[in-house]
């Protein structure tokens, strides 16, 4: 449906996009109010949502206004039909009538009465479906009244009071049907000076600002007509009913700070929703997508196999077998996918078993030597036989203690050097890498294209012990794609995994046909097999670094997510190569990368950073979520009572400090016991780290 409808608009400069019943299905779509969507993002949409339904967005750049008449009294419809210019474009659904007029700049705004809404004036920052779009509810086409949209060169042009006709219209219909007046117990003056008197009682109360700009709204819209917020020909209105009431609580407070003598009154309160918000989504499990190809089988059998099966466990383990399996023998450009994978989950969470059905993958391959060190002692490790074995999987169970050592402050020179040694790994992947200056034995490790990938898992514990705003601001830690998961329930095994001799056949096929190859010895570079893209690849892929590209600018300097957004793009391009070479050992032969690969790469990272950016800011350790955790941690069996916390951290208040120890405590990094501790005869609280 869009793929056929979008050529209808696409020369004539209205804009519209793929929608998902009544829904957009793309991010960002209101700027196309003021901009079309270019002739990439088109190409790509009319391909990928071929069958999605259709909508205009209104504003300056479609030249497009729609009244959006929402109701299913034929009578009231008609009136308010005969009160309004006529156009010759219109269209149906469900009840009522949509009319369209040329673009005129007055904001997007409901006409209700009575509490019901009946009318949606749609101008910029909104969008309408258009024939011959499905409805959602009946399943039947929406429908022209009139002309298309696209057959008309000009449409008319609507009164700038079209709100107060309108209303005016649906209060006189209302009266008339109705015994009583609509208006009873509503005020239809001095809506300012009640709502100001409302704002100033709550602010002298401080109360919180949500729930300030919330009651306004509410009050507004159950006792006047029209509501103050939703009046369109008030200068507060130029957006929706919360963000005016928001502009109109501001005035009010600045106002106040004016006024008063008391220049540390606390008018200003932490978002207690944004945080409510932020706690949801951290302890949500992120859903990440499965690799396509031989990966879905790999996946499929590890939780087939699973004493606890954990999806996200076993989606890392996939992702990091097949970096490796790439390394050397496939390149896109200067892109080689070797990866550094971190799951982070809690105990019980079956984070070994991913690693052990890898590891028997690798040693039915004869890819044992391959299978590099468990546990690190130093930098030395990390590049230890390096020019022989320059294609290898670190396996790297409960890694916390090792990130804690890598990152420590006070650590010797040797334990210094093992995070910026694993940095600049990661990056001489595509080029050479220096080695290590030994006094015992030179020069250490030097060698073309080391592809070093690692699977690494810890718990939330380990991973605070060893996370800090330093190590993401050097880049050793953003070089990781950090997995987290829950904790999921254990199981009896009843079925046994059927896929695989299927899996260890199709890798050694493939490994024997794709052999990693050398310029000469062991010493010289490796000759990959450098891989094209398909046309779609390859604008798609304007359109993803724009996107990320576009997230990095907008990240504020001292942001901890920055050195993750800094490297979005090139994880990105790793993991679509790592995706066609699932593919391709699916299917036994060379491909191109294609849509497919980096729709899913895309998909994984942002879902990624979404969940970093959450995670992160819980986690680092200038937060104050980090710092009363390490308090608590520090104090071991002692344990920390709660007025000890309070002392310890004044400058955080009282409120925040329950927050985050009521957060600690679901996320099970802490537990509270009550009981008599010592010599004391009192019952005492106190707060201890699960160990």
């Amino acid at each position: 449906m869009f793929g056929e409808e979008v050529e209808n608009y696409r020369e004539l400069k209205i804009s519209v996009i793929p929608l998902k019943g009544k829904r957009p299905i793309i991010g960002d779509w209101t700027r196309f109010s003021s901009e079309n969507p270019n002739s990439l993002e088109y190409d790509y949409w009319k391909n990928a949502y071929a069958f999605a339904n259709i909508g205009v967005v209104c504003g300056k750049a479609s030249n497009v206004i729609g009244v959006d008449i929402d109701s299913d009294d034929d009578q009231l419809v008609n009136l308010i039909l005969k009160a309004i210019p006529e156009s010759p474009v219109a269209k149906k659904g469900k009840k009522g009538i949509t009319l369209f007029y040329s673009f005129l700049d007055i904001p997007s705004t409901s006409i209700r009465y009575d509490g019901i809404q009946y009318v949606d004036i749609l101008s910029t920052g909104r969008q309408s479906v258009l024939p011959p779009a499905i409805h959602p509810d009946t399943g039947e086409a929406y429908i022209w009244i009139g002309k298309p949209l696209y057959e008309v060169e000009s449409l008319p042009i609507i009164p700038e009071n079209i709100y107060s006709i309108i209303y005016d219209v649906i209060v006189s219909y209302c009266k008339k049907i109705k015994k009583e007046p609509e208006t009873k117990g509503k005020v239809l003056t001095g809506r300012t000076n009640a709502l100001k008197n409302i704002c100033v009682s709550m602010i002298c109360r401080r109360e919180d600002p949500n729930t300030i700009i919330r009651e306004l709204v509410e009050h507004d819209l159950k006792h006047h007509s029209p509501p103050l917020f939703e009046d369109p020909t008030e200068s507060i209105c130029l957006s929706d009913p919360f963000t005016n009431a928001t502009v109109f609580y501001s005035s009010i407070l600045k106002s106040i700070n004016k006024n008063t003598k008391e220049t540390n009154v606390p008018y200003v309160f932490s978002n207690s929703e944004e945080k409510q918000q932020e706690k949801k989504e951290l302890v949500k499990e992120p859903e990440f997508a499965c690799m396509p190809g031989i990966a879905e089988n790999i996946v499929d059998h590890i939780l087939k196999t699973a004493h606890v099966p954990n999806r996200n466990l076993a989606i890392a383990a996939s992702i990091s077998f097949l970096s490796f399996i790439a390394s050397n023998r496939f390149c896109y450009g200067k892109t080689f996918p070797n990866l550094y994978v971190l799951s982070v989950a809690p105990s019980g969470a079956g984070k070994d078993r991913p690693q052990k059905v890898i590891q028997e993958i690798m040693i039915d391959l004869k890819m044992s030597d391959k299978i590099g060190s468990s546990s690190y002692t130093s930098d030395a490790a990390l590049v230890a036989n390096l020019p022989t074995t320059r294609e290898r999987l670190d396996m790297l169970d409960e890694v916390g203690g090792l990130l804690k050592v890598a990152n420590a402050d006070h650590s010797s020179f040797f334990h210094a050097r093992m995070s910026d040694t694993w940095a600049e790994l990661w990056s001489s992947s595509s080029g050479y890498y220096r080695g290590r200056t030994s006094k015992k034995d030179g020069l250490e490790g030097a060698c073309f294209n080391p592809c070093v990938n690692i699977l690494a898992s810890t718990t939330p514990q380990g991973f605070s012990e060893g996370v800090s705003t330093e190590s993401f601001e050097k880049g050793f830690l953003s070089r990781f794609l950090i997995i987290r998961t829950g904790r999921n329930s254990a199981r009896m095994l009843t079925e046994l995994s059927d896929c695989y001799n299927l899996i260890i056949t199709k890798l050694e096929n493939f490994c024997n046909e794709y052999r990693v190859a050398y310029n000469g010895n062991l010493g010289k570079k490796p000759v990959p097999i450098i891989l094209s893209s398909t046309p779609n690849f390859k604008d798609y892929s304007r359109l993803c670094f724009d996107r990320l590209e576009k997230l990095r600018l907008t990240e504020p300097t001292e942001s901890i997510l920055l050195p993750v957004l800094n490297r979005a793009w090139e994880q990105c391009l790793r993991l679509s190569v790592t995706s066609c070479v699932s593919r391709m050992i699916e299917q036994g032969i060379i491909l191109s990368l294609d849509l497919n690969d980096l729709e899913w790469a895309f998909e994984f990272v942002t879902t990624y950073i979404i969940d970093m950016r959450y995670f992160l800011k819980f986690y680092a350790d200038d937060s104050n979520f980090g710092k009363i955790y390490r308090f608590i941690r520090n104090a071991g069996n002692t344990g920390v009572k709660l007025q000890n916390i309070g002392l310890r951290f004044k400058k955080i208040s009282a409120k925040d400090r329950k927050e985050i120890l009521r957060d600690l405590i679901e996320m099970e990094l802490v537990y509270c016991d009550s009981k008599v501790f010592g010599d004391s005869k009192k019952m005492t609280e106190k707060y201890f780290a699960k160990v």
